[in-house]
């Protein structure tokens, strides 16, 4: 793994009703967004019991390539297909530990 991998954790809820539309956008994203430049691990994870909240799971090969990402064209589709799906949204940005030599 290179020093410049960048990991993403992201928790996603989704408005009350609306659980089964969303997961199905989300795996559209996470289709369109395993064939993309730099994608590592894009996973996504259902909350054992709770079907309204939604774990991703990314790892890119760099933050460069993971903005790339965010700018590009299955986040806008999915942003535009989800209005009025997402409750909520808390991303993290995680970087691996070197410990000095």
């Amino acid at each position: 793994m290179a020093d410049d991998t960048l990991t993403i954790i992201a928790h996603i809820n989704a408005e009350a009703g609306r659980e089964a539309a969303l997961l199905a956008e989300l795996r559209i994203l996470v289709e369109e967004t395993n064939r993309e430049e730099g994608c590592l691990r894009y996973e996504l994870n259902v909350a054992k019991g709770e079907p309204a909240r939604f774990l991703m799971v990314e790892e890119w090969a760099s933050y460069d390539l993971w903005q790339a990402h965010n700018d590009g064209a299955a986040i806008a589709r999915f942003r535009g297909a989800s209005a009025g799906l997402v409750a909520g949204v808390e991303v993290t940005q995680w970087l691996p530990d070197r410990p000095a030599a």
